[in-house]
């Protein structure tokens, strides 16, 4: 009976070790890389470079000019797509093929009608 009592305090002893070991390096990576973050008051106000359009007269896209291609589309769109193709889909659909159809509708719905016409 004493040997089952030393055998399971040695087996807590290993696992409570173990869970500080855990914390301790959890605690180190977020001390570590936390170093390198901005405050949350810049990311507040975060402005994120948007491209600008260049349109012809009769409402054509001529140019599009950016040094990163991003359209802003404001989180209510976003949430509110993914909640439209989440109820739409017949079967569950992938969930990445999900988030990239919530993120996207505008760039999905632009290559569309660019699509080119086939005619035999």
């Amino acid at each position: 009976m004493r040997f089952l009592t030393y055998l399971f305090l040695m087996v807590f002893s290993i696992g409570m070790l173990g869970v500080l070991a855990g914390v301790g390096t959890v605690v180190y990576a977020i001390s570590y890389y936390g170093q390198d973050l901005p405050d949350y008051s810049q990311l507040k106000e975060y402005q994120p470079p948007v491209l600008t359009r260049l349109y012809a007269g009769d409402g054509r896209l001529m140019a599009e000019y950016a040094k990163e291609k991003r359209v802003f589309m404001p989180p209510k769109t976003k949430i509110s797509t993914f909640i439209r193709v989440s109820i739409s889909s017949p079967s569950p659909a992938p969930l990445s093929a999900t988030l990239r159809m919530a993120a996207a509708p505008r760039v999905l719905q632009r290559s569309r009608s660019r699509s080119p016409k086939i005619s035999c």
